[in-house]
């Protein structure tokens, strides 16, 4: 038999997507609200030259469904953006040797081609860009809240800096190298990497740690919310599992150790049944931790001090040793070799007691719960992203009405009565993105803005001062963080100073389906969970 009548997929295709587009059947009206289903799919970096077969498999999962809800007659919104800041689409400009403002503005209208031309249905008229200004001008703006709401701070801290992408990391871009798919360069292969080794999630590089001064998000203070919350969302298990882990909540107590020269030492311990086994303190040291923070090796160094187990009057030397963190706890622990694996390699190692006493509680300290999940570092040392939108006036904060000083150093706790020195009333923003020619990262811990004074010199907006504009970006994460929230509204808050309208907010969400991968469980899900219930407190947000 001969097929006379070939199925011809390029005219055809393009006559009913054209038809599509002409309906706007993708494009539902957002004052109706009846039977509305938000299909939201993660969206993308543009982070090379046209879209991976791998991101289009995954397009398809959501586009399926996003089909099969409107067979059903509901109202589906679908739309679609770029996660275009950041180090993704940063680090391939930097490869072809391209300004990323050029090859962004490329790159999407490439994306958006080869989208089209697959005829996925995705509400085109209200495509993002999160390097558009009209949009990361919300993503400063969102900053600004937080910042007056007390839940962005600035402070020194030992940091996870990258050697291969030149900036800092959160703990929660740190990863196996197995989770990364690479290896450090000094390795042929992901198999000869020592067990227990973390990577950079996106180079490969194992992180050193530095003391640098940041801006960080006080997600710390919902770590129960958090917790909380997975209950009310139908998530797989895999992922709330991953986040559970993450959060890391631990009940147990404080228990005070007296040193024989008469200074105090508090330690966190989830196990106070097992004191009477204690045979060593050890306290956190920032040069070993940092050493050996990678390979876990445990080195330690004897102080020579002693303190009292005030239970059996023990002796117990006081050790400093790389396998604490310091940030864990109070920074000291109490070394039971006898029911703990760390804790005996160690006194195997330097030849300290091992003592084995009968389990019991005897009920000394006072209760207390900790946390692995650490405050939200947001600060970056690169070119592509946007601005964080602080100043630093010296004029203001002798006067007591900022923050910071020219240092960008804490000068009080208490700021509740203060007007910050910072670029707000809103209708300051966006603190626009300079182009330069010198966009590399130099790794030396500040992002190339640093060299140039025609950005950072600014006026004060309170005072009129001559000041100093921040010249660190903010985490891509940042920027994603609350894309979900933007879209129903994109062509509704021109005129507003909100990223999103309120009525069309508590029309159309919460997300129906969110369809993304499990690998941001602790990353862009977390983020956007923080942000969402911080908004919900700030009386932005409708849900939480």
């Amino acid at each position: 038999m001969t097929l006379t009548n070939k199925y011809n997929h390029t005219l055809t295709e393009k006559k009913w997507q054209d038809k599509w587009r002409e309906t706007k059947l993708y494009h539902p009206d957002v004052s109706d609200a009846s039977d509305k289903y938000y299909n939201l799919w993660m969206f993308p970096y543009p982070s090379a030259e046209g879209v991976h077969v791998g991101t289009i498999f995954s397009s398809t999962g959501g586009d399926v469904h996003g089909r099969f809800m409107r067979m059903q007659g509901k109202r589906v919104l679908q739309p679609m953006g770029y996660d275009s800041f950041g180090i993704h689409s940063e680090n391939y400009a930097l490869k072809i040797g391209e300004a990323p403002q050029v090859f962004v503005d490329r790159a999407i209208k490439n994306y958006e081609r080869q989208f089209k031309q697959i005829g996925h249905g995705y509400d085109w008229d209200r495509a993002v860009a999160t390097s558009e200004a009209d949009y990361y001008k919300w993503t400063q703006w969102l900053f600004v809240q937080l910042f007056k709401a007390g839940l962005a701070y600035k402070k020194k801290a030992f940091v996870n800096w990258c050697p291969g992408c030149k900036t800092v990391l959160s703990d929660e871009q740190i990863v196996t190298p197995a989770q990364a798919g690479k290896f450090p360069p000094t390795y042929t292969s992901i198999e000869e990497v020592p067990e227990g080794t973390r990577v950079c999630e996106r180079c490969g590089n194992i992180p050193k740690r530095r003391q640098l001064s940041q801006w960080f998000f006080r997600i710390t203070d919902y770590a129960d919310r958090l917790l909380g919350n997975l209950d009310k969302i139908d998530w797989t298990q895999k992922v709330k599992v991953a986040q559970k882990e993450w959060i890391g909540k631990a009940k147990g107590r404080l228990i005070t150790f007296k040193k024989e020269n008469g200074e105090e030492l508090e330690v966190f311990t989830t196990r106070p049944d097992t004191l009477n086994s204690a045979t060593f303190l050890v306290v956190a040291d920032d040069e070993l931790y940092n050493k050996h923070k990678q390979t876990y090796e445990k080195e330690g160094v004897a102080t020579g001090e002693y303190a009292i187990n005030s239970l059996n009057g023990r002796r117990l030397p006081i050790w400093k040793a790389s396998y604490v963190a310091p940030g864990y706890g109070t920074g000291t622990v109490m070394g039971v070799p006898a029911y703990d694996e760390r804790d005996y390699q160690f006194a195997t190692k330097y030849h300290l007691d091992i003592v084995k006493e009968p389990l019991k509680d005897n009920g000394l300290g006072k209760e207390h719960v900790n946390y692995h999940l650490r405050d939200w570092l947001v600060s970056r040392q690169r070119y592509w992203g946007a601005p964080i939108p602080m100043i630093y006036c010296d004029v203001c904060a002798k006067k007591g009405n900022s923050y910071f000083d020219l240092q960008g150093e804490t000068l009080q706790a208490d700021h509740s009565d203060w007007e910050p020195a910072g670029w707000y009333p809103e209708e300051n923003l966006p603190v626009v993105l300079p182009e330069i020619a010198d966009y590399k990262p130099s790794g030396e811990g500040k992002g190339p803005l640093a060299d140039h004074p025609e950005f950072y010199n600014v006026k004060c907006p309170h005072c009129g001062s001559d000041a100093i504009r921040e010249t660190d970006v903010l985490d891509t994460f940042v920027d994603s963080s609350w894309y979900f929230l933007r879209y129903p509204s994109v062509d509704a808050v021109s005129a507003n100073l909100m990223p999103f309208d309120k009525q069309i907010t508590q029309d159309w969400l919460p997300v129906d389906l969110y369809f993304g991968g499990a690998e941001h469980s602790v990353l862009h899900l977390m983020y956007a969970r923080f942000v969402t219930q911080a908004l919900y407190d700030l009386k932005l947000g409708s849900f939480e």
